[in-house]
């Protein structure tokens, strides 16, 4: 593998890991202030309204659903970046132009810009944009075929 193509999955999985983690600082972190009067309203309905999860099953309230939702998404953001950075280390067999792997990344950071275009704020928009150019740039990588190596021929 090529040298800039390492960068560019170091590059695609940090900016992804990046929004992992702001967002567990930002929403689920001690540092967080208190919510404004308006989304401190809907947070107490949705405290106490119960949402059952199955029938006859677990009852949660919505706050706890979105809460551990969000945390949940903030913590898979945060490991597809180490996936992709130890995998970039351990394995490189598997960061081929047309690999399964390169095609996970570049598809899941591409379903990420569809989603925070859909509803999250342009800084998100922006940063899985980059991570999704810096994955699908490894597409662009030079063929190069391998050499053929024959027992007749020395």
């Amino acid at each position: 593998m090529e040298p800039w193509s390492r960068r560019l999955f170091y590059a695609g999985a940090v900016l992804i890991g990046l929004i992992g983690v702001a967002h567990l600082l930002m929403f689920h972190s001690p540092l967080t202030g208190p919510l404004p009067a308006g989304e401190r309203a809907v947070a107490d309905l949705a405290a106490v309204t119960a949402s059952p999860m199955f029938e006859n099953g677990r009852q949660v309230t919505v706050r706890d659903f979105n809460d551990g939702t969000s945390a949940e998404m903030g913590m898979l953001a945060m490991m597809f970046s180490v996936v992709v950075v130890v995998a970039v280390r351990a394995a490189p067999g598997l960061l081929r132009r047309w690999s399964p792997f390169t095609l996970a990344c570049t598809a899941v950071s591409g379903f990420s810009v569809w989603l925070c275009v859909a509803y999250f704020p342009e800084p998100l928009i922006v940063l899985t944009a980059i991570s999704t150019v810096c994955f699908g740039l490894v597409f662009a990588a030079p063929f190069r075929p391998a050499p053929l190596r024959s027992a007749s021929y020395r």
